[in-house]
């Protein structure tokens, strides 16, 4: 089976899952985890394969376009709830 793991780069989203990687590639799973780059050593030391990209924070960027978009009247308008 073929699992692929997608975290928020922070230590307390991605350690937590280590144990579960570790455990999965045990019994034979094939993992790969998709994190930024400054990640590559954390991952690799769990087993599972690395994938990286360069910059996490281009992601955060999403909403703000879209509220620009809005304000240029293109499109539905979207609602955002803080948490």
């Amino acid at each position: 089976m073929k699992i692929l793991f997608i975290n928020l780069p922070y230590d307390g989203h991605v350690v937590p899952t280590i144990g579960l990687v570790q455990e999965l590639i045990k019994q034979g799973c094939e993992v790969t985890y998709l994190m930024p780059l400054d990640w590559r050593d954390k991952i690799a030391d769990s087993g599972a394969q690395f994938y990286g990209y360069k910059n996490h924070k281009k992601l955060s960027v999403q909403p703000v376009n879209a509220r620009c978009i809005e304000r240029l009247g293109v499109g539905k308008r979207l609602e955002y709830s803080k948490v």
